[in-house]
């Protein structure tokens, strides 16, 4: 009975041993960058998509920076989709889906220990996504104006300048130039939208405020909200200083709009502050604001 159970044993680990050496090897996913194409309606397409969210044969990979190499056990065709994602509300590191735009559905083919590509993802809008607002300057004019009792129209106009994100999209541009002068009495002033806008989802689905900012001094977003009761500045998130690159940031607004009531509206307002003591010149550049929910 012994030596019957030792011959079984040794047939088990002998199985074993076999099931190990042939353990798939894994082939190899490389994602690069996105390539976002809009639509004139829905503004330019630059942007900051730097992470994807990855499914293969509707099985979940994970979420990963872009670039990347994500290992994938499967041989042959594999359907593939791939979400996009944003650093969130300022985020220095925690990338949340971008789910105004398309996932990427495809058909890929994989071979062990062999790299499959897609060197530039092709990424638009979804054809649900409302887009509510867009401000790039390139006409000359603006639809974010300055609060009239602030009394500073001669601090801010539209004013060339020179555009890169991230190394990318390296150009020439129109952007909302604002400054405070050292010797200007006002530490602060506010740039509104000239419009209210409403009819924004209020069950939590994203509201997405993008726009990229360069400057010395902190930039605040925040809210006119409008209801029946009346008004009310409710302040947002804060961009802080940085002279000598650009930033994009996404910023999601059903954070504050979800819960409230369907009927209210909205004024969005960057407020300009210059930082105290500070013997500088406060200077900022406001472009490429685009602001998107799903119907």
């Amino acid at each position: 009975m012994f030596r019957y159970a030792l011959i079984c044993s040794l047939v088990l680990l002998s199985l074993n041993s076999c099931d190990r050496e042939k353990e798939a090897l894994p082939a190899y996913l490389h994602l690069d960058s996105f390539a976002l194409t809009t639509e004139s309606f829905q503004g330019n397409n630059i942007h900051l998509l730097k992470g994807v969210q990855v499914l293969v044969n509707n099985r979940f990979m994970g979420s990963f920076p872009l670039p990347c190499d994500i290992p994938v056990i499967v041989e042959g065709d594999a359907k593939v989709q791939i979400q996009a994602m944003v650093l969130e509300n300022g985020s220095a590191s925690v990338f949340k889906p971008f789910v105004n735009t398309t996932i990427i559905d495809t058909t890929l083919n994989f071979s062990p220990l062999k790299t499959t590509s897609i060197s530039a993802i092709p990424i638009k809008y979804r054809a649900n996504a409302e887009v509510v607002w867009v401000e790039d300057f390139e006409d000359l004019g603006s639809t974010l104006i300055p609060n009239s009792e602030n009394n500073v129209f001669d601090t801010q106009y539209v004013a060339q300048t020179d555009f890169s994100l991230d190394g990318k999209f390296n150009h020439s541009t129109n952007a909302l130039y604002s400054r405070i002068q050292a010797t200007d009495s006002f530490k602060y002033y506010d740039l509104r939208s000239f419009s209210y806008f409403g009819g924004f989802p209020i069950n939590g689905t994203a509201i997405m405020m993008e726009f990229d900012v360069k400057g010395s001094d902190v930039v605040q977003l925040g809210l006119q909200r409008k209801s029946s009761s009346g008004e009310e500045y409710v302040p947002y998130i804060e961009v802080y200083p940085s002279p000598d690159k650009w930033k994009r940031f996404y910023v999601n607004l059903a954070y504050e709009i979800a819960g409230q009531p369907a009927s209210n509206e909205y004024r969005f307002v960057y407020t300009v502050y210059r930082q105290k003591d500070n013997p500088r010149v406060a200077e900022i550049y406001l472009d490429n604001i685009r602001l998107t929910y799903l119907k």
